[in-house]
């Protein structure tokens, strides 16, 4: 049994900015089952779930099963499943990706924290798990925390986007953390005439002039 569908790691960063941060939920969860009328998701639940009878160990079916109960509302029934994923693959980096995206969009930081902290010990060199490990932390205001997942996202990624993407989060963190040092360093590590450097470049001397009053 195969996932109903994919999604790299560059188009998932791609996608949290887009849409800010917690994007990668709604991304996540595409693909043709979400052009799927309520009627036609039950119908797939109940076709995931007898196959579930005859293949209870099938990772790739309670992710499925995760996926549809997402589309239906059921948000407590996705993470479940996805949990159940997980203890059945543990180094399936796009259910650790689905399940930290759902904690921390309902405002679960602390656990989606502990989901992605303990999958690094498998997957160490994924640079979407340890963005969105910066992401986290960032949200908890743990902020040289965020900047070291930062760093290690930098450190695994092979995709020139995606490292801009990567170096403009950690200048955001730095400069939340009022860590105009470090900041400036980060600001010069993006292209210049790029998108990111603008609006980070922009956010720096807001945040210069109010540090100024």
């Amino acid at each position: 049994m195969q996932k109903i569908m994919k999604e790299t790691g560059k188009a998932s960063i791609k996608a949290r900015l887009a849409l800010v941060l917690f994007a990668f939920c709604m991304t996540f969860f595409t693909g043709f089952l979400s052009a799927q009328t309520p009627l036609q998701l039950q119908q797939d639940l109940l076709y995931f779930e007898e196959q579930l009878r005859s293949y209870p160990n099938d990772p790739d079916l309670h992710y499925n099963m995760a996926k549809v109960y997402f589309l239906l509302g059921k948000t407590d029934l996705a993470i479940r499943y996805l949990e159940k994923t997980i203890l059945l693959a543990p180094t399936d980096h796009e259910a650790v990706l689905a399940l930290a995206s759902t904690m921390r969009k309902i405002g679960h930081l602390a656990n989606a924290r502990d989901v992605l902290t303990k999958s690094l010990l498998l997957i160490r060199e994924n640079p979407d798990i340890w963005y969105e490990l910066g992401v986290v932390h960032s949200d908890l205001a743990n902020y040289r925390p965020a900047v070291e997942a930062f760093a290690n996202a930098l450190k695994f990624s092979n995709d020139a986007e995606q490292k801009q993407i990567i170096i403009y989060y950690t200048g955001l963190a730095q400069l939340t953390d009022r860590n105009f040092k470090d900041f400036s360093e980060t600001l010069a590590k993006l292209k210049p005439d790029s998108e990111y450097h603008k609006a980070l470049q922009s956010l720096g001397e807001m945040s210069a002039g109010i540090s100024a009053r």
